[in-house]
């Protein structure tokens, strides 16, 4: 009996196999129509793919085009020297543009500005309190070129990219004043310029748009002073007048920019 019940199961089994429903197979197929059904819903739940969910967005942005132009206002402090003879302060403003050079950090820059302010009229022959006689209107004309660098080179970081330059250029008083309507002899009248001028700078580029940007700057113009040869012949009263003089005139600026 035990041989016949034997032989008939294993006749079963052989006719399963026979018609391709292996039982292993068939359980194994189960759990993967299972799993496949487990991560469709979750895909549908979750609205992403599991690769689209593994992508990190970046805070750094290319900047795709060369150049730039700007129009810029700010505040420009003023050294008038040791005889006070220089410009004064006041508000400059000018207009700069700059192209990228290559596909790095570095661009190259043209600025130009203007400050209108004034200038003493000075008598060093008076008693230091009273040597100021008056102020003239002065209108100082400065112009640069400058290699500028990219701290996050070509790329923004959170849309700002600051940067440093270096320049050299050249600053002038284009306002004359006659000299019979000062108080004081031709010889003892200080004329600015033309002054060779040294620049270096620093500042952030803000870029939250296609095309238009801020930008804020501070730099430090190096320029030299000639004193009137009128003074020259006052060195008892003064001590040692040297012919020229270096100063510096730090300016502080907000550029609107456009990108082409």
């Amino acid at each position: 009996m035990r041989l016949e019940r034997s032989k008939f199961r294993s006749e079963r089994f052989r006719r399963v196999q026979v018609a391709g429903h292996n039982p292993q197979t068939g359980y194994s197929m189960l759990r993967i129509r299972g799993s496949l059904l487990v991560a469709l819903s979750l895909t549908v739940v979750g609205g992403t793919s599991p690769l689209e969910a593994q992508v990190i967005p970046s805070p750094y942005d290319f900047i795709d085009t060369r150049q730039e132009f700007g129009i810029f206002a700010g505040h420009m402090e003023s050294d008038r020297g040791r005889f006070s003879l220089g410009p004064d302060a006041g508000v400059a403003y000018g207009a700069r543009y700059s192209i990228k050079l290559g596909g790095g950090p570095l661009a190259f820059e043209a600025i130009g500005f203007g400050l209108p302010t004034t200038r003493h009229i000075v008598d060093p022959r008076e008693d230091e309190a009273d040597q100021v006689l008056q102020d003239v209107d002065s209108f100082v004309l400065g112009a640069d070129v400058r290699l500028r660098f990219s701290l996050t080179g070509p790329r923004t970081w959170r849309n700002f990219s600051p940067y440093g330059s270096v320049g050299l250029g050249a600053a002038i008083d284009a306002r004359s004043v006659d000299v019979e309507d000062l108080p004081i002899e031709a010889e003892l009248d200080f004329r600015f310029g033309p002054a060779f001028m040294g620049v270096g700078a620093a500042g952030v580029r803000w870029l939250p748009f296609e095309r238009i940007g801020l930008r804020g700057e501070t730099s430090l113009h190096f320029w030299r002073l000639g004193t009137p040869r009128g003074f020259a012949g006052l060195e008892d009263e003064l001590g040692p007048i040297p012919e020229q003089e270096w100063v510096a005139s730090p300016m502080f600026t907000l550029a609107l920019t456009y990108r082409l």
